[in-house]
């Protein structure tokens, strides 16, 4: 459906724009029941052929009419009319976009940009965000149709034209990245009584690629000064009554600006990048300094308007890079500092641990072998006699029952020291992560305390089967030899 074509048949029969809302718009004409009759014929049947309503008046009566649905009714009624009187036509404005665009897009139909800024300048920040994104997760168009001039403007996310088909070429925001900067935004600020859910992206428009004037970007630009402090105030107030925002920053003295300004939008550039730096990456810190520097460059506690912070947000922006280079430079010494810390302490720790594995280890080795060796020493000595088979076996018990005492003792022994130092271990990552990112951590750090605990435990399970194998088989044999003591002469007089 052409609008140009819609809109030249009804200035063909005088019809003039006569009113508008956000969802309709309505052309009104003083016109005769032939002329109207000839009219509503081929608009109907051939130019618009989806629904719209008349309203029909003249001195003594005032009828409506769904056309194409109620025609008959319109056709019985026309005769009790003048024949001349006044025809109002009210379409809905979604009709006058392609289904493709309505699914893809969030489509807002206005005739003029003059009207379009009226309905704007009516809502606050929150509503004008309903207005424009009702799914915030699609573009925005922005459809003038009936512009005197070809008209086109976009920032990546919102664009505002007469050529509904020149759209798709200009929107190329990632709008999920964007939208991300709002759990920034909300960690680090406070809103009272409204809160947005778009970022000023959404409502910024480059002052240098614009090629010709426009009082809407104008506004658009206005309204990214008040979303752009409300991502970098300490907290922002909404009061109804006024209809007015006011802005807090918070540093070694609080500044309070109402948000409002008429002046020069040449400066909202500096604004804007400041508001890009500050989100780009470790908003807290940037904030913080931010809230520090504003506060002590401008000398009013409190404004009427943002003049005096926007008139010098160029030389602003510059002292908070400048003083944020310091805290870094500064920040640095204490990381790398503190990284070298953290590295010598991940591997005294991993050095501690696997120095209690081999420490324990060499000990049950050294011991087991000990009682190992006593123990054939003794069963030598007693089996020379014929008579102490009751001790051989009593002795193989014992030596059984040992082994698994002195495992179990020394298995708790180092369980409860390597423990300690791994709860220490993680005690102290936990504290470093207030300084380092998960990441870095894992860089610094890697596996080895992981890979050292798995040693010890894979060492444990191995310990206790060696062990409780070797305490069954002299329990075993110590029965056997009680019931069986002539096999141990037989073995002494074959080996």
């Amino acid at each position: 459906m052409k609008i140009e074509l819609i809109l030249e048949y009804l200035k063909l029969f005088n019809f003039t724009h006569y009113n508008e809302t956000v969802t309709e718009i309505e052309y009104q004409s003083g016109i005769t029941k032939v002329k109207l009759n000839e009219f509503l014929t081929k608009f109907s049947e051939e130019i618009f052929k989806k629904q719209f309503r008349i309203s029909l008046q003249d001195a003594s009566d005032n009828a409506n009419f769904s056309i194409p649905t109620e025609q008959s009714d319109f056709e019985d009624n026309i005769e009790f009319f003048n024949d001349t009187l006044t025809c109002t036509i009210r379409f809905k404005k979604r009709d006058f976009v392609e289904e493709e665009f309505k699914q893809k897009y969030n489509v807002i139909v206005y005739s003029s940009q003059d009207k379009l800024l009226k309905e704007m300048k009516k809502l606050s920040i929150v509503k004008l965000e309903s207005f424009l994104f009702q799914q915030l997760d699609k573009y925005t168009i922005l459809y003038v149709f009936s512009s005197a001039n070809e008209m086109f403007f976009s920032n990546g996310w919102v664009t505002i034209t007469s050529d509904l088909h020149r759209t798709e070429e200009s929107l190329s925001v990632d709008i999920g990245t964007e939208l991300k900067k709002i759990k920034d935004r909300n960690e680090n600020i406070h809103w009272v009584s409204e809160n947005t859910n778009i970022p000023p992206s959404a409502l910024y428009f480059a002052q240098e690629n614009r090629t010709q004037e426009s009082e809407l970007i104008d506004y658009f630009n206005i309204c990214c000064i008040k979303v752009c402090l409300g991502f970098i105030a300490a907290y922002t107030e909404f009061k109804s009554d006024t209809n007015s925002y006011y802005s807090t920053f918070k540093g070694l003295r609080h500044v309070n600006f109402k948000v409002e300004y008429s002046g020069p939008l040449d400066k909202v550039k500096y604004l804007y990048d400041l508001y890009s730096w500050i989100y780009s990456e470790k908003p807290t810190d940037k904030i913080a300094l931010t809230q520090n520097v504003i506060s002590l460059y401008i000398n009013k506690e409190h404004s009427d308007d943002v003049a005096p912070l926007l008139n010098n947000i160029d030389d602003i922006f510059l002292a908070i890079k400048e003083n944020y280079k310091v805290y870094i430079d500064k920040s640095m010494d204490k990381y790398l500092n503190e990284r070298k810390q953290l590295e010598e302490f991940v591997r005294n720790t991993t050095n501690e641990i696997e120095k209690q594995v081999n420490s324990i280890t060499s000990l049950m080795t050294s011991n087991m072998f000990g009682i190992l060796a006593a123990g054939i020493t003794a069963i030598l000595g007693f089996s020379q006699r014929t008579d102490n088979n009751l001790l051989l076996s009593i002795i193989l018990y014992v030596y059984g029952g040992f082994v698994i005492l002195l495992t179990a003792y020394y298995y708790i022994y180092a369980k409860n020291n390597i423990k300690l130092k791994k709860d220490n271990y993680d005690n102290r990552i936990i504290e470093y992560k207030k300084i380092f990112f998960d990441e870095r951590i894992n860089e610094i750090a890697g596996k080895n305390v992981e890979v050292q605990m798995k040693i010890y435990k894979q060492y444990s399970i191995a310990t206790w089967i060696i062990n409780i194998s070797i305490s069954l088989t002299a329990i075993f044999v110590g029965i056997y030899l009680q019931h069986n003591f002539n096999l141990i002469k037989w073995l002494l007089k074959h080996l």
